[in-house]
């Protein structure tokens, strides 16, 4: 069994976390606000502190905290019905320079995460990653349920998925809608955006790759960075080079198929995240 799928069975009876909510960039900052509080917080603690609604079976809270360690921005210590809410180093640099989460390099970041195969969620992950690419020209979603419960042998609920794309992840515009079809569009390169892509490829590269600084091209296409950002692989080479320019990758062309190595580690690049900005 290959470590995608390890991965993904893991997480599999988790596919509706969300509890049919969207994540929202207000919530996810203030959830970020009270991480590192030092003690361990019931959800009803939690929902006073930050204004989240929660009710007894169900509310907002707990949603966000799962959207939260999807996106790397938290960890949460799970322990008799408490949460003890840690800021990850990515979570500590968003708070800081964009408390709302506002900026399209926040969000792109937070959209990378969420569909990683490593950490990520799983509804996220395989239908930006796997299902998407599969039908270029557009999927209708009963034909995207159908395939999400062929893979997962329960029914998916995909109202939040889409929510995410009209909502916190409005800004990055990578869906395409053609009549009841829908599907990944054409991505261009945005400059500011730069050391976001960086951080995805080394994230994705450090988890499949552990022990590899340096990977092959078809290797490259496994982590399916370029399906992330919706670009063909005309425009996810002419990213490489970018990244080559910027001392990140040494492109190795010269060679077939060809190499990348890798000169600099994802945690390196946050403190980068939003120096492209103009």
């Amino acid at each position: 069994m290959s470590r995608h799928l390890k991965k993904e069975n893991m997480k599999k009876y988790n596919l509706n976390f969300h509890q049919t909510f969207p994540p929202t960039a207000e919530y996810i900052t203030r959830l970020l606000e009270v991480c590192d509080h030092g003690e361990a917080l019931t959800k009803e603690q939690i929902s006073e502190l930050t204004g989240i609604p929660t009710g007894t079976s169900s509310g907002k809270v707990e949603p966000h905290i799962c959207y939260g360690e999807y996106m790397g921005l938290l960890r949460d210590d799970r322990a008799e019905g408490k949460h003890l809410l840690r800021l990850t180093s990515l979570g500590k640099e968003l708070l800081e320079q964009d408390p709302g989460l506002r900026e399209k390099v926040s969000t792109a970041v937070c959209h990378a995460r969420i569909t990683s195969r490593y950490g990520g969620a799983t509804l996220w992950t395989v239908i930006i990653k796997d299902i998407f690419p599969k039908y270029p020209q557009g999927i209708s979603d009963a034909l995207l349920k159908d395939e999400l419960e062929k893979r997962y042998g329960m029914p998916t609920k995909t109202g939040p998925f889409f929510s995410s794309y009209s909502g916190m992840f409005d800004n990055l515009a990578l869906f395409n809608k053609t009549g009841n079809l829908v599907g990944l569009g054409s991505g261009i390169i945005d400059r500011e955006l730069l050391y976001v892509y960086a951080y995805a490829l080394l994230y994705e590269w450090e988890n499949a790759f552990p022990d590899q600084v340096e990977i092959t091209a078809p290797e490259l296409g496994s982590l399916s960075i370029a399906e992330t950002f919706a670009f063909s692989g005309k425009v996810f080479y002419e990213v490489i080079e970018l990244l080559a320019e910027k001392g990140i990758v040494r492109f190795n062309r010269q060679l077939a198929p060809y190499t990348l190595l890798r000169l600099r580690g994802s945690e390196d690049i946050i403190p980068s995240l939003y120096s492209e900005l103009c």
